[in-house]
């Protein structure tokens, strides 16, 4: 009798045990908890030195679009310098999945200046990407 009761004493702790971590919000699917972070977007331009803005009327940022049915829309940054701190930050957008290439007018980029944007993709769920970043100097306006 008393094994008996061990053994369901066991069981019942094995059972609340597994439906505690068992369920998706436990495991911090969309809530933040244990959540798996996923890789940013993959940034296409601009991504080098030397970019050249003499006659154009905006920059063209561009990166590779992940499934629409999944993304809400993209969480841009664009800082002035290489380092990404408020203090520095120079314009901040929540782009709509529609809005591709996003376009930032020339006037707010100086020659001579490197600029950093940062980029992340939201989920529907409203799950943040990792950061993506890239650098770039502008040499002619």
């Amino acid at each position: 009798m008393r094994l008996l009761i061990i053994v369901l004493f066991c069981l019942l702790a094995g059972i609340s045990v597994f439906c505690q971590f068992s369920s998706a919000e436990n495991l911090g699917f969309d809530s933040g908890g244990l959540s798996q972070s996923f890789p940013g977007p993959e940034l296409f331009y601009p991504i080098t030195d030397d970019i050249d803005l003499k006659g154009k009327p905006y920059l063209e940022f561009k990166w590779r679009r992940s499934d629409f049915v999944y993304t809400r829309s993209y969480d841009f940054r664009l800082y002035k310098g290489y380092q990404t701190i408020a203090s520095n930050l120079i314009l901040k957008r929540i782009i709509s999945t529609s809005d591709y290439p996003f376009k930032v007018e020339s006037l707010v980029f100086d020659p001579g200046q490197v600029y950093t944007w940062v980029l992340r993709q939201v989920t529907l769920s409203g799950r943040k990407s990792d950061k993506s970043s890239s650098s770039f100097k502008v040499i002619k306006k």
